[in-house]
Parts: C-alpha cells; sequence; structure tokens
C-alpha cells in the first residue's frame, strides 16, 4: 500500500489508506469530530461539514482545515448558536425569538454595523460575534 503524507491545521499527518472518512481525518488527528468539521483546502475547496461519512480518496500533500460545528455567537446578550455560515439579519432575529417586523438587528462586536432596512442581507457568521435588536416602533415620550 503506498504511504501517504497529508496535513490537518498544518499539522503533518500520514496513512496508508487510499480511502479515508471525514471522521476518520479528524479522529486520527485527534479532533473531536462532533464539535468540529473537514474542509478540504488543497487541491479541492470542498467542505464536509454536512458529510462526515462520505469516503475521501487521499493523494499525497492533500492539506485539510477544520471548523468549529456550531459558531457561538450573542442577541441582546442571550448565547446563540447555529451550525450555518451565513445568516440573513432577520433570521438572526427570528431565531433568537425576536420580532424581525418589529426590530431590526445591529452588530456590536467584532463590527458596528446597522441592519435596519437590510433585514435580507446575509451576514457571514463567525465565532463569538455580538447584536442587539433595536425596536423600530416609536418610543412613547411621557406628558409630565
Amino acid at each position: 500500500m503506498p504511504h501517504i503524507e497529508y496535513r490537518v491545521n498544518e499539522v503533518a499527518q500520514e496513512t496508508d489508506h487510499q480511502r479515508l472518512t471525514a471522521r476518520q481525518i479528524l479522529k486520527h488527528a485527534e479532533i473531536d469530530p462532533e464539535l468540529h468539521f473537514l474542509v478540504e483546502n488543497h487541491p479541492e475547496h470542498v467542505s464536509y461539514q454536512d458529510r462526515p461519512d462520505e469516503s475521501i480518496h487521499m493523494v499525497p500533500h492533500m492539506r485539510f482545515i477544520t471548523e468549529h460545528q456550531l459558531i457561538e455567537y450573542k442577541v441582546n446578550d442571550e448565547d446563540q448558536t447555529t451550525k450555518h455560515r451565513e445568516l440573513r439579519a432577520n433570521e438572526i432575529l427570528t431565531l433568537a425569538g425576536i420580532d424581525s417586523t418589529a426590530n431590526y438587528l445591529s452588530e456590536i462586536f467584532p463590527e458596528h454595523e446597522s441592519f435596519e432596512g437590510k433585514g435580507e442581507e446575509k451576514i457571514h457568521m463567525h465565532q463569538y460575534m455580538k447584536f442587539i435588536s433595536v425596536s423600530i416602533k416609536p418610543t412613547p415620550v411621557s406628558e409630565h
């Protein structure tokens, strides 16, 4: 059997198997496949996020990186998680149980960006983002 060298997160690995699953590659690299997924980035760019048991034809010098299965973020200081790498602003509100017809989303970390009037805009999600919801209804004024 041929000896195949490859890398996972730039750490050298090796196998004598011509076919491995993403789950096997992660386990061999001592990475928990329940918390991470595999992305081939050389010679092809292929995500195995939803296909951990798909057979991968191994060739010398393949390069893989791993990503967290779940992205953790906050909306109004409440913890949220998603597997999606992109969400629309209104989806983030809805997933947090917030009425997207009465509120708009504003990112406060790492960027400061308002999504007022841009509820269908896609947001590239990454770890530890922070958002707040902002009411679009007028605030009542006291008559005192």
